[in-house]
């Protein structure tokens, strides 16, 4: 048909200026930038259409309670609630429903998160309310479950409402509700700076849901606890008034769903929940890694230098104040002779520290909250310890990090299950887009230390619980640590980190070892064999020089190509 006309017919009866919300950054003064503003935008004409009034319902009268099962392409095994609750848009200053999924998604002590992950039947939970229009909202727990949890859902839902349950017992407290606020402020205070056109493209279509003098902190709002507000929408979290969805691979579905050929059914009718007690389930503790202290120290402009400069110690501290925020980051990186070079370290290691994770779930989450975050990554030369956030608390759980690192005692349990969520990830990864798979293919030819996942998946399926805490004792029998202490933070520092690191391992001198890069000589042709419908290419051409120089002007080169390449394509 007549595509264009149709499209301008739409534009017509659809796009105006009286329903455009307009954001603009610039660093010039408003009277300066005001005419460049109207004489740009005053262009789009205002045809006076009718506000926008959407009224239908996000369910159907009598649609809920209800169960929908489909299957998933990839093995991954999903189970989501999706409550209808009360338009949420105007009570953002309360933000009731906020308050409900900071403890539905808790992950700390007496969470319903801890719980069912020691139970062997998630791995992830999430929380969160939905404004679907200025009529309607969800709330929506979304998990990803074991293949042993897949088994379990009604126990799982008997959870979930016993959790509710809890939360409706009278058990809605202010303190919690201030202890979010103060994050929310926090967050609000010392929020990271993001680009110019993210700015834009984020705060423009809140326009529509928030004055203009509440643009920016309306995200952040929790001026007022209100107990029988917050109960009024626990009330709409009941299991007559939910809708569960349930994916698991090759499910066979007796309806198939038009856009995407997925297998599907949908059962109208009470949910199946399991009768179970819950006494472990409890309310969050206060939180300790709240920060006491925001006091900036004196920023200086000198490069990163080492402060410690030892055969078994090097720590680099860098002072920076430039954003003015009381924030620092903390990198340790352990390192032994043999690093994680090959297949079998590197599986060894990538397991190991999904345990350390798993282990301090219930403690990091708290920190998580107080704007304090680690993680634990293994690249080639060794085990990397990060610390972000808050510089008050941050070697508190620095501290607890290398302390399970060099002594955790392996549940059985979890080795199993983590094992397995490792293989199915390791699994998938065949399963990738092409362009995934072509680029992870590339560092399997390149890098010495990369390795294909089939390799990688003969390394991790014999391996015992046993044995992997045998190569943890092995790794840091003999280990250097090179670190770099940064932002809100003075030379001592480095001082306090060296004794915390040697308080849990004894430091030596070790010489690294380091990843090689194949030179590759002449053409060479690698090709996938991917079950996708997707296609993908690569050109990778090597320079044989490696040095800085070489590499600024291939970085040049590329930027200067990009541009008319895009275009050609």
């Amino acid at each position: 048909g007549d595509v264009h006309g149709a499209l301008m017919k739409f534009f017509q009866n659809n796009y105006s200026a009286n329903q455009m919300g307009l954001v603009v950054i610039d660093r010039e003064s408003l009277d300066a930038m005001q005419p460049w503003i109207v004489g740009l935008f005053g262009q789009i004409e205002n045809r006076r259409l009718d506000d926008i009034q959407r009224r239908v319902p996000v369910f159907r009268k009598n649609q809920l309670p209800a169960t929908i099962r489909h299957d998933n392409l990839k093995d991954q095994r999903d189970l989501t609630y999706t409550f209808s609750i009360p338009p949420i848009v105007d009570l953002y200053r309360k933000k009731p429903a906020g308050y409900i999924a900071n403890l539905l998604g808790h992950e700390g002590e007496g969470s319903l998160h801890k719980l069912l992950s020691e139970l062997g039947w998630i791995h992830l939970l999430a929380a969160g309310p939905s404004s679907i229009d200025d009529n309607h909202a969800v709330m929506t727990i979304s998990m990803q479950l074991t293949e042993r949890g897949a088994a379990h859902i009604p126990e799982i839902t008997g959870y979930l409402f016993a959790y509710l349950n809890l939360l409706r017992q009278g058990r809605i407290e202010e303190w919690i509700y201030d202890e979010q606020s103060q994050v929310a402020e926090l967050g609000f205070r010392f929020a990271e700076r993001i680009s110019a056109i993210a700015t834009v493209q984020s705060l423009s279509p809140l326009l529509e849901d928030y004055l203009a003098r509440d643009l920016l902190v309306a995200p952040y709002l929790m001026e007022k606890f209100d107990a029988q507000l917050i109960e009024e929408f626990l009330q709409r979290l009941v299991p007559s008034n939910v809708m569960m969805a349930i994916s698991s691979p090759e499910y066979e579905g007796q309806q198939t769903e038009d856009w995407f050929g997925v297998r599907y059914d949908l059962d109208v009718g009470p949910i199946e929940i399991a009768e179970v007690e819950a006494p472990m389930l409890s309310l969050p503790t206060r939180n300790p890694f709240l920060p006491e202290s925001l006091t900036l120290v004196a920023g200086d402009d000198d490069i990163p230098l080492p402060v410690i400069d030892e055969p078994s110690v090097q720590i680099y501290v860098d002072t920076d104040l430039e954003f003015k925020v009381p924030r620092a980051v903390t990198h340790v990186s352990l390192r032994n002779s043999k690093g994680l070079m090959d297949a079998g370290n590197a599986a060894r290691a990538w397991l190991y520290t999904a345990l350390i994770q798993d282990d301090l779930n219930s403690l990091a989450y708290p920190a998580l909250l107080a704007g304090v975050s680690y993680q634990i990554a293994s690249p080639p030369k060794g085990i990397r310890i990060s610390i972000a956030g808050y510089e008050d608390k941050q070697f508190v759980l620095l501290d607890e990090v290398v302390r399970r690192l060099v002594n955790l005692d392996i549940r059985q349990d979890r080795f199993v299950v983590l094992k397995d969520q490792l293989l199915k990830d390791l699994q998938n990864q065949i399963k990738d887009k092409p362009f995934q798979q072509v680029y992870g293919r590339l560092m399997d030819e390149l890098v010495s230390s990369a390795w294909p996942s089939p390799e990688l998946i003969a390394q991790v399926e014999p391996l015992t619980r046993n044995e992997l805490m045998q190569w943890r004792d092995e790794f840091f029998q003999r280990v250097s640590i090179k670190a770099l202490v940064h932002g809100n933070v003075e030379d001592e520092k480095a001082d306090s980190l060296k004794e915390l690191i040697n308080s849990h391992i004894p430091l030596a001198e070790v010489t690294e070892s380091t990843p090689l890069v194949r030179d590759i000589e002449g053409g060479n042709e690698v090709a996938l064999d991917i079950d996708h419908d997707d296609a993908a290419m690569i050109l990778y051409v090597q320079d044989d020089n490696a040095t800085l120089r070489a590499r600024a002007r291939s970085a040049l080169f590329t930027h200067l190509i990009k541009p008319a390449y895009f275009s050609s394509l």
